[in-house]
């Protein structure tokens, strides 16, 4: 798995929370906060396919699934159209949980919703 996809400094000591999620439009919006954080963070995925967990955790660190990875994961997952990717994040503190997003990009946007600080898209095709 290749981790901490947003490159977020002390991931595991940030908090997140669904901000929005627009079923019809297919995007979901997460809140990123923390003591640690350098500035408050938005993650916004588009295109997406199924989100499965909490409303709110403890924890940033999101972890892109490779190809090869995709049968050892334990959660039970629809599978992606062509060109979407899995996203997890297994919550300090919840055992057992696993957030899960599947979608086709992934964007880190600044408070005001401007893309200024992802260069990338850590979703691309590798």
């Amino acid at each position: 798995m290749v981790e901490n996809i947003f490159r977020l400094d002390n991931a595991d000591r940030l908090t997140c929370r669904i901000k929005w999620y627009g079923i019809g439009h297919s995007v979901l919006t997460i809140h990123v906060d923390g003591a640690d954080a350098e500035f408050p963070t938005v993650l916004q995925f588009t295109h997406v396919e199924y989100f499965g967990g909490p409303v709110s955790w403890k924890g940033a660190n999101f972890q892109l699934v490779t190809e090869a990875e995709l049968g050892k994961l334990e959660a039970d997952l629809p599978v992606p159209t062509p060109g979407a990717r899995i996203i997890i994040l297994k919550p300090v503190g919840m055992e057992g949980v696993t957030i899960a997003v599947i979608a086709k990009t992934a964007f880190r946007l600044d408070e005001e919703g401007q893309d200024s600080h992802s260069t990338f898209n850590p979703l691309a095709a590798d």
